[in-house]
């Protein structure tokens, strides 16, 4: 089962678990120099062990082996961090303003923990996507609702995965605006 389906049976602790071995396995593509460049719930896959698994790699590249690939456009919109597209607005039919590294993936670790702690979507649609970053200009202009963010993440802090309320700092380090001091 995809990570969202696999998440209607368990329960916030194990979606907690899920969440740290999502990351713990991008971090291990990090380390081995790939990126993958469409991290979401759909592609990640819980086996029936248990076990989380990263699909999807047909977007992934390795960084110094397949330079040229870092400017491809792919990847869900919902989950691409909009500092890739640079000072001007971007056509879906282009390559990105500039590379896709691990920045953009750790953006989409903060999006998708977002959403299967929270149980819903920063944004749920490529349109809303479209909407809070209307002029598609990073870091300038974009504004991260913050005070929506904490009331979203300050209603799980009674739950035993999220007593010091450490979730928001998480996902807030994963979307941080400067994009080399993400998490």
């Amino acid at each position: 089962l995809d990570l969202l389906d696999f998440l209607q049976y368990a329960d916030q602790d194990l979606a907690l678990l899920l969440v740290h071995d999502l990351a713990a396995g991008l971090m291990e593509m990090h380390r081995r120099g790939y990126v993958h460049r469409d991290i979401k719930p759909e592609n990640s896959f819980v086996l029936a062990n248990g076990t989380l698994k990263i699909f999807d790699m047909d977007a992934a590249f390795h960084i110094t082996k397949d330079s040229e690939r870092s400017m491809e456009a792919v990847g869900t919109i919902q989950y691409w961090s909009p500092d890739i597209f640079g000072p001007h607005r971007f056509d879906l039919n282009e390559r990105f303003s500039s590379p896709v590294g691990k920045p953009h993936d750790l953006w989409a670790l903060g999006v998708t923990a977002y959403y299967v702690l929270c149980k819903e979507p920063l944004w749920d649609s490529k349109e809303a996507w479209f909407s809070q970053f209307p002029d598609q200009s990073f870091p300038e202009k974009l504004v991260i609702n913050h005070a929506w963010l904490k009331a979203n993440c300050d209603q799980h802090k009674k739950h035993t995965w999220n007593p010091t309320g450490r979730l928001e700092n998480v996902i807030l380090g994963c979307l941080n605006k400067e994009k080399d001091k993400r998490l």
